[in-house]
């Protein structure tokens, strides 16, 4: 016999004399997630033998929204038809569905709840709602869960649905063979953060819900009823029979329901995501953060380095607050997986700019390795997937090659032997110079492994040849040397055959998911052609034909794409075949023991004997042992309050099965009929003996509060973790008490002359111990002893209080203080907080207004400050109100312009050209404005240029400075007369507003030369005249170009970058000088 240990964290069962070994991590399920795929967007289609499917190693992102109901989101989902349905329900010609989601009921119940809701489970009696119900439930994040539909069976293979209907036909739609349980209900952990599985977790593991026992189980062979479920393993919805006793989730469907009566709904009683918020912009609502966009791996082309002196990777995550981000770098030290972050403080050559992490002057050496972000803000922290930053690279060709030699009318390969590099490149082919590329044709083709294949050399393929790579990650490549092919005449031609090892794959490891690519080659004259097929099967529907029918491309292969595809090959002389057969792999691998075993749930229920038996053709032998499982302790029972007070109470309960070590203390969780979310209230509690005989323990919980209804639940703890929790206890309520809490957030100010308000935050229910809760306000004027109050007894539970004081006290400082007071008494006095009485208008007026004109549609005023004191403004000086109007109009048809500042000036915009403005100035505070100052009377300038400046040309001085020339415009009468030119260039992939602007006064030459540009870089030009109207108009459009690099010369292998300057509108040449 056996002793093992349960950890919560690993569990590891060893068969004394067995060769088996039970080794599985507690808390981790089995299982595979997967996203259905296929280009029929029915659904039911999708069950096609031809069908392509993407199975992925989890079930696909949720969306940010976190939406749990397909239908709680009114306007995002629901179509105009969905709205002849209640809330939540979604509507299908003339029915109406809704997908339950919570609570889990037997067949029985979930008909008496649907027809509660005046209808029935959904009869599925026509392809078309099979299909719509199919699609409702693949948006749902799980696809482990089941549904009960109406279809009962009447007799063997008969089934018929609840409004008499013949279930819908469906080729292999009923799952009668379900061997294995390939979904199972989920259940939410009871304790969440506890290292052991709840009771529910248990019961599962013991086989209490194993769909298993309804298939193989004589006790369950009477399964008249359908569920509707995702089979992982044929990846299609199946209904599957089943008792009707089991709990499941259900559809139900109701014609009463489709009505128009709903579209009389108002839009506001809909309740939307922003129901019960304050806060009605989503953007602004509070919540965790979420990833918006992952982090991807990277590769630095170690080639550009002097170009491009940075990597950077990102990382962009949403939520509200906006959250903080911080990168990781994955390390292994002393064989450990270790994260270090990254501090730009302590590196220079690291910058972490909102969720980008910019390395500057990267070094394979210290910076390629495994990186990931986190996002966290107040409500949570999220992290990112692990990424690569790799660094690539192309080394050189060989300098020289061998010539080629070839036989006219028979096939030849020619071999780019191109150098290391990392990762992939693409292959081009250049004859007699660069960059004249091979032109493919249905005798010629360049395989993806790089090489060039020639069918049947002709005499006009003589020439010389060159391999060119480029890398995928860059536009860095290299050209290979020249070599010579000759062609000698031959009077014979080549059979056909296949070229070397075709037909090829690629990659060699196909991986589920990626794309496949299948390709054909062969020798032989005349030059063949090419046909792709599938044995025993048709080609996947993603599949197109490439490059003279010579290349098959498979679209995100699957696992169904699997088989033996056939490449024909036709020429008129000869027909030939070859096959290839493809194996798509899963992107994960798991790792599996040398020999079988069976894993086992970490659960004490599972405490046996176990054999091991071992057979072969001549011999069997048996091999036995018993397993003890130690675990945390079992939940406790029988959880009930002796005595209950102001705030503590006397628990009691009953030990749960200790499991085989000794429990140390207790936890005693609670929650109260105001908030229903479980909470510790008391840790590490030691209990005492309430009574030798039935072994009942008693301990005392304190720091309750006063008037709350509270259940309990006790969580026994041992030297191997948390154990479950017990059941809730009945409901007991403590005793009432006076407040214990002072109002929060004392404040005000405010309201009209004569009022002073006072405000804070009213008491939350379960911090007012009793009823009848209401207010008592304090105030008294800054500097005086005595306060006076008042009880605010009727308002009852308010936030605000209005005191009326004398009209000469306006702005006027007091200090005021807040008390709760119940039936059984009053609470703490918050403390004094300083708040001013309600403002009166500014009884003064700006001095010496003055306004001058500022350009052709703006005046700036100014005036003398006015003096702010309380008897003038009386008030806070908020700022000023401009009152401005034609001279020839009346006053009464002036306009106003609010200047928030106290600032003495202030610039009126959109005026009108050379007119004449009256203006007047006056001081505002909360309370209103005060009296006008006197008026002013001044004109805007005349029109700024209306013509832009033409002719403008632009010339290469060095790869840093360029010449730029226009030519002079002449003012009409209405503009103001030119004062000078601004040459306007800011770099092509910034907005103007970046832009720099180069000054070139009347009366010096036209023409300016601006240096300091930066070479490679593009750049946008435009060139404008101004006068005291203000900027005219830019010349169009605008002149986009490119400096110039200096670079070393070419040889026959270095970069394919080459030295260019390139004008969109006006082309130039700028000479390069290094």
């Amino acid at each position: 016999m056996l002793r093992v240990s349960l950890n919560p964290l690993l569990l590891q069962l060893v068969l004394i004399g067995a060769s088996v070994l039970v080794h599985q991590a507690a808390g981790q399920q089995g299982g595979i997630g997967g996203l259905l795929r296929s280009s029929n967007n029915n659904p039911f289609y999708d069950m096609s033998p031809d069908d392509d499917y993407l199975v992925g190693a989890g079930g696909g992102q949720r969306t940010p929204a976190n939406v749990d109901d397909l239908f709680l989101r009114a306007g995002d989902l629901r179509s105009a038809e969905d709205y002849f349905c209640p809330e939540h329900w979604a509507a299908f010609r003339g029915t109406c569905l809704r997908v339950h989601k919570s609570p889990r009921k037997s067949w029985y119940a979930a008909q008496k709840i649907c027809q509660a809701y005046q209808g029935e489970l959904i009869s599925v009696d026509t392809i078309e709602k099979h299909s719509f119900v199919v699609r409702l439930l693949d948006r749902d994040v799980s696809k482990l869960n089941r549904y009960y539909v109406s279809a009962r069976q009447v007799s063997p293979g008969n089934w018929v649905n609840a409004d008499k209907s013949q279930l819908i036909a469906i080729e292999d739609a009923i799952n009668y063979e379900l061997l294995s349980a390939d979904t199972a209900d989920e259940f939410q952990s009871y304790f969440e953060g506890a290292n052991v599985r709840n009771a529910v977790e248990q019961g599962e593991a013991e086989g209490e819900n194993d769909p298993r026992r309804y298939y193989q189980s004589e006790r369950y062979r009477n399964r008249n009823y359908l569920v509707l479920g995702f089979n992982m393993h044929k990846e299609k919805w199946q209904f599957y029979p089943v008792t009707g006793e089991e709990q499941y989730l259900f559809v139900c469907e109701s014609r009463t329901l489709y009505s128009q009566d709903n579209l009389n709904t108002l839009l506001e009683d809909r309740r939307q995501f922003d129901y019960g918020l304050e806060q009605t912009d989503v953007e602004k609502i509070p919540r965790g953060p979420y990833f918006i966009r992952q982090p991807v791996d990277t590769t630095y082309d170690t080639g550009k380095a002097s170009i491009t002196r940075d990597v950077t990777l990102s990382c962009l995550a949403g939520g509200y607050p906006t959250p903080r981000y911080t990168w990781y770098k994955e390390e292994y030290v002393k064989d450990n997986l270790t994260v270090i972050q990254i501090d730009p403080l302590r590196n220079a050559r690291h910058t972490v700019s909102g969720g980008n992490l910019i390395i500057h002057r990267p070094s394979q050496n210290l910076d390629q390795g495994t990186y990931h972000c986190t996002a966290q803000n107040a409500y949570g922290k999220i992290l990112s997937e692990s990424v690569q930053l790799n660094f690539g690279y192309i080394l050189e060709f060989n300098l020289q090659r061998a010539p080629e030699k070839g036989e006219e009318n028979w096939g030849k390969a020619l071999v780019c032997e191109e150098p290391q590099h990392y990762p992939d490149v693409k292959f081009y082919w250049s004859r007699n110079y660069f960059p004249n590329f091979v032109y493919e044709d249905q005798r010629v083709f360049v395989s993806h492994d790089g090489s060039l294949y020639f069918s049947s050399l002709e005499v006009m393929d003589r020439a010389n040849y060159s391999c060119t790579v480029m890398s995928t990650v860059s536009d860095t490549g290299r050209n290979g040397p020249f070599f010579e092919l000759s062609v000698s005449p031959s009077p014979h031609y080549q059979d056909l055959i296949f070229a070397n090892t075709f037909p090829k794959a690629f990659p060699k490891v196909p991986l589920a998911g990626k794309d496949v690519r299948l390709e054909c080659m062969t020798y032989g004259y005349p030059v063949a052609s090419y046909n792709w097929t599938r044995r025993n099967g048709n080609l996947p529907r993603l599949s197109r034909l490439e490059n003279y029918n010579r290349v098959l491309l498979i679209q995100n292969a699957t696992v169904n794409d699997n088989g033996e595809y056939v490449c024909t090959a036709r020429n008129g002389k000869k027909s030939i075949t070859q096959s290839i057969f493809l194996t798509c792999r899963w992107t994960r691998l798991y790792d599996t023991a040398a020999r079988p075993y069976q894993g086992l749930q970490s659960s004490v229920s599972f405490c046996a004997s176990y054999e091991c038996v071992a057979k072969s053709s001549v011999n069997r032998i048996v091999s036995r042992a018993t397993v003890l499982i130690q675990g945390p302790p079992g939940a406790p029972g029988a959880v009930k309050v002796i005595d209950i007070k102001k705030t503590e109470a006397l628990l009691e309960w009953t030990n749960g099965n200790d499991n085989g070590r000794p429990i140390l203390y207790y936890n005693i969780l609670g929650r109260t009929n105001w908030n229903r979310t479980w909470v510790n209230v008391s840790t590490h509690v030691v209990a005492q003996e309430a009574d030798r005989y039935n072994g009942r323990r008693q301990a005392t919980v304190t720091n309750l509060t006063p008037w709350c209804g509270y259940e309990f639940a006790v969580v026994a703890v041992n030297d191997l973790g948390l154990g479950t929790p017990s059941l809730p206890s009945p409901m007991y309520s403590t005793l009432k008490d006076r407040p214990y809490i002072a109002p929060r957030n004392v404040g005000g100010g405010g309201g009209k002359i004569g009022d002073l308000t006072i405000t804070w935050d009213p008491l939350a229910p379960h911090e007012q111990n009793s009823i009848d809760v209401h207010y008592r306000v304090f105030y008294r004027l800054h500097g005086q002893r005595e306060w006076a109050s008042e009880e605010l007894q009727r308002q009852g539970n308010v936030g605000k209080a209005v005191i009326h004081v004398p009209t000469d006290k306006y702005y006027t400082r007091y200090e005021v203080k807040v008390q709760a007071v119940n039936d059984l008494g009053v609470g703490p006095i918050s403390e004094p907080v300083e708040i001013f009485s309600a403002e009166d208008m500014p009884q003064v007026a700006p001095q010496q207004t003055i306004a001058r004109s500022f350009n052709s549609t703006a005046l700036n005023v100014t005036w003398v400050p006015v003096s702010q004191t309380r008897e003038t403004i009386r008030g806070k000086l908020i700022g000023h109100r401009l009152k401005y109007w034609k001279k020839e109009h009346n006053e009464e048809d002036s306009v106003y312009y609010l200047s928030r500042t106290t600032r003495p000036w202030a610039l009126i915009v959109g005026l009108e050209p050379d007119t004449y403005y009256f203006v007047k100035v006056m001081a505002y505070n909360a309370a209103g404005e005060g009296p006008e100052s006197e008026r002013y009377l001044e004109r805007t300038y005349r029109k700024a240029p209306q013509k832009p400046p033409s002719s403008v040309q632009i010339y290469g001085i060095n790869p840093s400075t360029i010449k730029v020339t226009w030519r002079y415009i002449a003012p009409s009468q209405d503009e103001e007369p030119v004062q000078g030119y601004k040459i306007r260039i800011w770099e092509k992939d910034q907005d103007m507003s970046s832009a720099n602007d180069t000054v070139v006064l009347v009366g010096r030459k036209l023409e300016k030369y601006i240096d300091n540009l930066t070479p490679g870089k593009s750049y946008n030009l435009r060139v404008l005249a101004f006068s005291n109207g203000g900027d005219g108009r830019m010349s169009s459009p605008p002149i986009q170009f490119q400096m110039g690099i200096t670079q070393s010369p070419l040889n026959d292998a270095t970069s394919l970058s080459v030295p260019f300057f390139t004008l969109v509108t006006l082309l130039c040449a700028l000479l390069c000088l290094e």
